[in-house]
């Protein structure tokens, strides 16, 4: 039997295996690059273990009036809505209309959690960080309470901040981008554009910010065309429907939300359930749903079992006691967004662009809507990525290459004689 030895680089041979058989891959190498990332399967295990006590301790799943049930309405009869909302949670809420249950929409919620910490996880060591380091910048989006309540919400957020993540990662995948990878990113902030508007800025940031890499003209055409065609077939869609080319028809809303700013309490006289707003939410007890027509609708089309959410004891208790202290306050917040625009100056090429997002994902809804801590949430992953690839690039040490000598150039030979 003929036998060919397998070469690598230059001709240095390596081994030799009968023709015609598969080459062999050892399991230890396997085996090695699983045990590299025995620490983060340890941090993903804890955060996913998190997630099934939250959903054990609060039944069904949170629900609000108006936004969830426009949001399921708008799945079931598949047609853009008038008011806020755009399309792209609805598409997600019908593909899940089959299994008629808010649980399971909020089973997949919470796995889209934890696939945004493995993202950034894998870009972060992608980018040569140690292991240590790219699992301390998922511990906010994996074990902060508020992301656990909002994952457990039948709200559009978690599905915008997995794809604003998957945007960035397919971009910074790669040290070239290709134009492949440029048209998936485009598709994928425009699909974050139609599942919430204040993604529109978003997809020009990243234009500009790739303009600015000079990453090429076919990239960026493809990222531009794959960013904007979706938008303008459902603003063709919108206007169909409606008679008007947009995205939506909140100009009432956004009026509503700049005055709730400084409504004063004292003179509008509230009800008394509606006086405080508390900054964690996990709490005793039910929260009946109101007596709305709509919501008789929903039930009755998507999940007969939707009810008010309620709480279940101990699992109740372990996370009314975990939100006080698994909450990033504010002043931390700053520190990290200060740390990714140290590195976003000194470093541009590799920090700029999800500094740039997040930076934009803060102003960007106060400007247009009002201060919430909802809308402050989508920043949190986005900055750890920045202020993580900041710390790589600011503390790594120079590495100086070895000079290359030229070997002396011999002299041909006299010719004897």
């Amino acid at each position: 039997m003929r036998r060919f030895p397998k070469t690598i680089g230059f001709g240095v041979l390596t081994d030799i295996r009968p023709a015609g058989l598969p080459e062999a891959r050892p399991t230890r190498s396997i085996f090695t690059a699983l045990t590299g990332h025995r620490l983060f399967a340890a941090v993903l295990t804890l955060a996913a273990a998190l997630r099934v006590v939250t959903m054990l301790g609060y039944r069904p799943a949170q629900l609000y009036w108006y936004d969830s049930f426009t949001y399921l309405d708008a799945a079931v009869h598949l047609k853009p809505s008038f008011a806020f909302h755009p399309i792209g949670y609805p598409l997600l809420l019908r593909v899940l209309w089959p299994f008629h249950s808010v649980g399971v929409i909020a089973g997949v919620q919470h796995a889209m959690g934890l696939g945004t910490g493995v993202m950034i996880y894998a870009l972060l060591r992608r980018r040569s960080l140690p292991a240590w380091g790219a699992a301390l910048a998922t511990v906010p989006v994996l074990f902060d309470a508020s992301f656990l309540r909002l994952e457990h919400a039948v709200l559009s957020d978690t599905q915008f901040i997995f794809l604003i993540v998957a945007g960035l990662t397919t971009l910074m995948w790669s040290p070239e981008l290709s134009t492949r990878a440029a048209t998936g990113a485009g598709l994928l902030f425009a699909m974050a554009a139609l599942t919430r508007t204040i993604a529109l800025p978003l997809l020009l940031l990243v234009l500009v910010l790739l303009a600015v890499r000079r990453v090429g003209w076919r990239p960026l055409a493809a990222a531009a065309i794959a960013g904007i065609l979706p938008l303008v077939a459902y603003a063709g869609w919108y206007d169909h429907h409606y008679g008007r080319f947009a995205l939506n028809s909140a100009d009432g809303v956004a009026l509503w939300a700049r005055t709730m700013t400084f409504a004063d309490c004292a003179v509008l006289k509230p009800p008394a359930d509606q006086r405080v707003t508390p900054a964690f939410g996990f709490a005793h007890g039910s929260r009946p749903l109101p007596e709305q027509p709509l919501i008789g609708e929903v039930k009755r089309e998507y999940d007969p079992g939707i009810r008010g959410l309620y709480s279940v004891r101990p699992y109740a208790d372990l996370l009314i006691a975990y939100q006080y202290p698994a909450y990033l306050r504010g002043p931390p917040l700053g520190a990290i967004l200060l740390l990714g625009a140290a590195g976003a100056v000194l470093r541009r090429r590799a920090v700029l662009l999800p500094w740039g997002v997040a930076v934009a994902l803060l102003v960007a809804p106060v400007a247009v809507l009002d201060f919430d801590h909802r809308y402050v949430l989508p920043v949190v992953p986005i900055a750890c990525l920045a202020a993580a690839l900041a710390v790589r690039e600011l503390v790594r040490p120079a590495i100086r290459e070895p000079v290359r000598r030229r070997p002396p150039r011999r002299r041909p030979a006299r010719p004897a004689g």
